[in-house]
């Protein structure tokens, strides 16, 4: 760490030398002459992009001035880069979808064909005066569908737009696999969403928006699933699309289930299945939340879930629109899902309170450590005394809650400042001393080992940390208070403090195990 330190140091005054030099001031026309080229480049390949892209000028100028009403001219240039790449992944999704209709769809009618079992799905759909063309393409997405042993709940709550009705029975009168119920008074989403439920007959539940679609093969995917794996809950990923049902604006590819990811994050949206007898045993959506429903049944069913299944394919086009209700009233939806989760913490058992995030919709959740709980911090080492002394003396200035030893395992080091350094600090730690190759787990498993049994925790520690937050050790610790939970590690940065080194890591990440965040650059905010 002290290298590192000098390093940076020593390359901070090297570069004031250079900008105060006669040579960088000579030169300065030549580069903002190459500034303005850059620009100029930048600003050709927008008219180039522009001019390829004529017919879809309207779309891109809705897509600025959503842009400019933000961050005003400053949002300019990243505008233009976000048009671009939505532009990009439009063309990816089209030409995708043209290679899947023709080369994985007849496969994947075949497979279905061939299902022992095909168990009945309700697609539930609470419907209020939905955009007609909208609707339209959320119902026909259903008929579509290559499995064909499912019923399409629709319940109209009290829509004031006439046409609504008409059109529901116009696809009712030709498909009997539609049923229907228009209510008489308006009583918001999760009542018309539970009304559906009480007509559906299926023993799977499928949950879909008004003015959204789902994929050709979804219903497949999920029969499939209850077939395979005998869930009780599943999600899948989906693309999020701008007003066409077709522009791309990200693809929300979803990680597995994760108990603590789902406390900070409510990454489950689109698509949603639960099994019918355990969504009834919850008596379904909460009527009295107006806002954040959906997370708080998914918090619910969890719960009762005892399979929850994600399948990693985009089965579903989430449609945004700034008419919809999320749009209306994101100010809203923070506090309602923060009681939402503490809600669901006190349900299972959990003490802790619920604070926001770093951004929206995402949140912090502060727990309080078990009584008597002791950390073993174990750390192998050899010679490197600077490291293992700034390693050392931060663990001690940030700890203070927490009752922990520091167990040094000395692998044959040599020089004499460490074995002096080694010596002065016996009093304050424990050193045991290690011989043999050099093998790291080895090394640590011997350590545990030799230790008495009167920790509740170990902290295998390399003697190139530097901790730098007070009471870290604690933080840590209070994540064991869920019982889902049976490591944990910290965020590791590089010297420079702001650069991520280690943010966990995901398992087939650049096919292999990789770090999440290595080189990403955070500002001092985020940390």
């Amino acid at each position: 760490v002290s290298e590192l330190k000098s390093s940076l140091s020593a390359r901070d005054a090297e570069v004031s030398e250079i900008r105060n030099s006669t040579s960088w001031k000579i030169s300065y026309p030549i580069r903002i002459l190459g500034r303005c080229c850059r620009e100029a480049n930048y600003l050709f390949n927008i008219a180039a992009f522009l001019f390829m892209n004529i017919r879809n000028w309207p779309r891109y100028f809705l897509s600025f001035s959503e842009f400019f009403k933000k961050d005003g001219f400053l949002s300019i240039k990243s505008s233009f880069l976000k048009i671009q790449a939505f532009s990009e992944n439009t063309r990816f999704w089209i030409e995708y979808k043209k290679n899947w209709d023709k080369h994985i769809l007849p496969k994947l009618i075949t497979q279905e064909s061939l299902l022992p079992k095909k168990p009945l799905i309700s697609v539930l759909m609470p419907t209020y005066n939905s955009n007609p063309n909208y609707l339209r393409q959320a119902i026909r997405s259903v008929q579509e569908q290559i499995y064909q042993n499912w019923e399409l709940c629709i319940v109209d709550d009290a829509s004031t737009d006439k046409s609504i009705q008409k059109i529901i029975l116009e696809f009712c009168q030709d498909d009997p696999k539609i049923k229907i119920n228009f209510l008489e008074i308006n009583k918001g989403v999760s009542n018309a969403t539970n009304r559906a439920l009480d007509m559906a007959s299926g023993d799977f539940i499928v949950l879909l928006d008004h003015d959204d679609i789902i994929e050709k093969q979804a219903l497949f995917r999920i029969a499939e699933s209850i077939l395979v794996d005998t869930p009780d809950f599943i999600y899948t990923d989906e693309v999020i699309t701008g007003e066409d049902g077709v522009e791309v604006k990200q693809f929300v590819y979803r990680p597995s289930y994760s108990p603590e990811f789902i406390k900070t994050n409510p990454y489950i949206v689109h698509l949603i299945a639960f099994r019918a007898s355990l969504l009834r045993s919850i008596d379904g959506l909460d009527e009295q939340l107006k806002i954040s429903q959906d997370y708080d049944l998914i918090l619910r069913v969890i719960e009762a879930s005892n399979v929850i299944l994600h399948i990693p394919e985009i089965l579903y086009r989430w449609r945004t629109h700034n008419s919809s209700t999320g749009h209306q009233l994101m100010n809203q939806v923070m506090e309602h899902s923060k009681r939402i989760l503490n809600s669901h913490l006190e349900r299972i058992g959990e003490c802790g309170n619920v604070e926001d995030g770093v951004a929206f919709n995402l949140f912090k959740v502060n727990r309080k450590s078990k009584p008597q709980q002791k950390v073993a911090i174990i750390i192998p080492t050899k010679d490197k005394k600077e490291l293992l002394e700034a390693c050392v003396n931060s663990i001690k200035k940030t700890l203070s809650v927490v009752s922990y030893d520091i167990y040094i395992i000395n692998h044959e080091s040599k020089e004499r400042c460490t074995l002096d350094y080694l010596n002065e600090i016996a009093s304050e730690v424990k050193v045991l001393e290690y011989e043999g190759d050099f093998n790291f787990s080895v090394i640590n498993n011997w350590a545990v080992s030799k230790l008495p049994p009167i920790y509740t925790h170990f902290l295998f520690c390399n003697n190139d940390i530097e901790a730098i937050e007070n009471n870290w050790l604690d933080q840590m610790l209070k994540l064991f208070s869920s019982a889902s939970v049976g490591v944990v590690g910290p965020m590791l940065l590089y010297a420079d403090r702001s650069t991520i080194q280690h943010a966990g890591v995901c398992v087939g990440m650049n096919q292999r195990a990789e770090h999440y965040g290595k080189f990403y650059k955070m500002n001092n905010s985020n940390i």
